[in-house]
């Protein structure tokens, strides 16, 4: 179930000695409203109590997630290296630019690429999302510092630091444009280049190669189900983005979503995912349960749909990329459910 704050903000690995000296952007009721439009609008909400679901088929890759792929690209040797980043996508970014970062976001657990999840687990922590620890920040003397738009009211306080750039993150559609402007800050965009080429070169193999099947299937992609209903995620989003540019064709719900916004429906209204022919749910890239994935999959509602009674219900742990490595693992997850589906 959606906990009533998202804890990409919550550190389950903080250091022994915490800092006290935090900023606080809102009292906590509004924080948690800010915190459900602002990293729900992400996509990154996902990471909040995510992990595999028993019972769905899932787009398996193999025992071993790929590791980022190596590069020869150039990078500049004046540019930044010891680097914070506040927020999911700069992080995720930097460390797939192969640099880590000094100090980062905590809570990313659920959500960070396997290929990441040691070098994150041992990177100092900044404080939550939204609740920025800005002494422990501080000790870790950045030379420059990446957040987010969504924490702009800090960036006074950050700026006293190191320099600050923030990375653009309105909603999760913007996933690109971030990667953009994290290996634009850090000289790394030749690095960036290799990683989006190879994004996009996949992508276009498995549009032609798996055209046949991609051609006879509709899909939808269904999170964040609590105990009012569910969303259905845009074509626009981030997760979406991805599985269009591969040649997924969408349900009406899905196609006619406002923009990049997600559809909120009733289980009453579950009837509207009658039409697609596969359903995609969040899985998680750790162990940890996804009670969303889970609760959805558990009503009897969802149970009846045409989809879920013939078995094409798929469980893609990078349904909400940030990043293109991210994105590039979500496009294999894919493919193995379209062999699945042929």
């Amino acid at each position: 179930m959606l906990l009533p704050c998202p804890s990409h903000g919550r550190n389950r690995h903080r250091s022994a000695t915490r800092s006290t000296h935090v900023i606080r952007h809102a009292p906590a009721a509004e924080r948690c409203a800010l915190t459900r439009r602002s990293l729900v609008g992400l996509g990154l909400a996902a990471g909040v109590g995510l992990g595999a679901f028993t019972g769905c088929s899932r787009a398996e890759q193999g025992s071993d997630d790929p590791a980022p792929a190596t590069t020869s690209a150039a990078v500049d040797p004046t540019a930044p290296t010891r680097i914070a980043t506040l927020d999911p996508f700069s992080t995720y970014n930097l460390l797939d630019l192969g640099l880590e970062p000094v100090v980062a976001q905590a809570g990313l657990e659920a959500v960070i690429n396997p290929a990441h999840a040691e070098a994150y687990a041992a990177i100092p922590k900044g404080g939550e999302y939204f609740e920025l620890n800005l002494e422990a920040i501080a000790a870790e003397s950045p030379e420059l510092i990446l957040a987010s738009t969504g924490q702009a009211e800090a960036e006074a306080e950050l700026a006293k630091i190191a320099p600050t750039v923030l990375i653009t993150a309105t909603t999760s559609s913007t996933w690109r444009q971030a990667a953009t402007e994290v290996a634009e800050a850090t000289g790394r965009t030749a690095v960036l280049a290799e990683l989006e080429q190879a994004y996009e070169d996949r992508a276009a193999a498995i549009r032609a190669g798996r055209a046949g099947v991609l051609g006879e299937l509709t899909w939808a992609m269904v999170w964040q189900g609590q105990a009012e209903g569910f969303s259905v995620r845009s074509a626009l989003s981030n997760g979406g983005q991805v599985l269009d540019l591969a040649g997924v064709r969408w349900n009406e719900v899905t196609s006619a979503a406002d923009g990049d916004a997600d559809t909120k429906l009733s289980w009453e209204q579950i009837e509207q995912l009658a039409d697609a022919d596969v359903i995609c749910l969040p899985g998680s890239t750790s162990t940890t349960p996804n009670e969303q994935t889970e609760f959805t999959r558990a009503q009897k509602v969802f149970q009846n749909l045409p989809a879920v009674r013939a078995g094409r219900v798929y469980v893609f742990d990078h349904l909400t990329p940030g990043s293109y490595l991210n994105a590039s693992q979500l496009l294999e997850e894919l493919d193995s459910a379209l062999v699945d589906l042929s």
